[in-house]
């Protein structure tokens, strides 16, 4: 189930990733304001009492972190903790004038530098290369994005390892107001699967996600409802004959900003996820 989850927020939050002008990094966070600092830990949820608290560390999906913003609304710096929560690793990231992210550091417990992330610009301003190098100066990861001829991301190609043939790829097609609306994964042996999105009206709000196979068959699909805050508040999974499968729900609080600081997830109503947010504004 939490693989799931994961599958349908990466379909979620990648859906917004064709945009040319960097994204700042509070939206992607879900959060708003001139925040600092915003930390995020994840819980089982149990049921007690007929309340629903949070149980032990959740460790199957997302690291518990902590991520600092600066004045603009990026992130500088994320430090993610292990299971006893002390540090366990940090991230330095770095932007230039134009908020540009250069690339990011990353380090141990012990303060090591163990990756660096580069990225590279063309003269468009689009981020067309990002290689990550080991702390030996191998390098380890190689990322190519390509771009429409209105600066529109549309493509990205990751090769794992130096001189490899292994790769895997995404290809976005994008409506006429630049919204993804199908994701093709391929790699070094062909077509893995694709996914196609439906909009609510002219909005950026995905009203459903369908999944397919490497033989274009289609797997299941899910459709998503919002609350008040345009979150996803209900998320139904359907089998490809349109038999409901499962029902994930989200019940959130929020602090005085609008900013949820308590998410619980649901599967067909038994609360399984509880996360947690601290927010430091400016």
């Amino acid at each position: 189930m939490k693989h799931t989850l994961l599958v349908l927020s990466a379909l979620i939050l990648f859906s917004c990733s064709g945009q040319n002008s960097p994204k700042k990094d509070l939206e992607f966070y879900e959060v708003n304001g001139k925040v600092n600092h915003l930390t995020i830990r994840h819980y089982k949820a149990i049921e007690k009492d007929g309340e629903i608290i949070k149980g032990m560390a959740n460790r199957d999906g997302e690291d518990d972190q902590t991520l600092t913003f600066n004045k603009r609304g990026y992130v500088v710096q994320v430090y993610f903790y292990g299971e006893t929560d002390s540090l366990d690793s940090k991230l330095i990231r770095n932007h230039d004038k134009n908020f540009h992210c250069l690339g990011e550091t990353g380090y141990n417990a012990s303060g090591e530098q163990v990756f660096e992330w580069i990225w590279i610009y063309d003269d468009r301003g689009n981020n067309t290369e990002r290689v990550q190098v080991q702390e030996d100066s191998s390098l380890f990861i190689s990322w190519y994005l390509y771009y429409d001829e209105n600066g529109e991301l549309i493509s990205r190609t990751i090769f794992r390892s130096p001189n490899s043939e292994l790769f895997d790829s995404l290809r976005w097609i994008l409506d006429d107001k630049n919204r993804q609306i199908e994701e093709w994964n391929y790699g070094y042996y062909g077509l893995y699967g694709f996914n196609k999105v439906e909009y609510i009206g002219a909005t950026n709000k995905i009203a459903k996600i369908y999944r397919y196979d490497y033989l274009k068959d289609l797997l299941d699909y899910y459709e998503l409802s919002y609350n008040n805050h345009d979150l996803i508040s209900i998320a139904k999974q359907f089998a490809a004959d349109s038999t409901e499968q499962q029902i994930f729900s989200f019940e959130y609080e929020y602090d005085e900003q609008g900013n949820w600081i308590k998410k619980i997830q649901f599967k067909n109503g038994n609360p399984v996820n509880y996360d947690e947010r601290r927010i430091i504004y400016y």
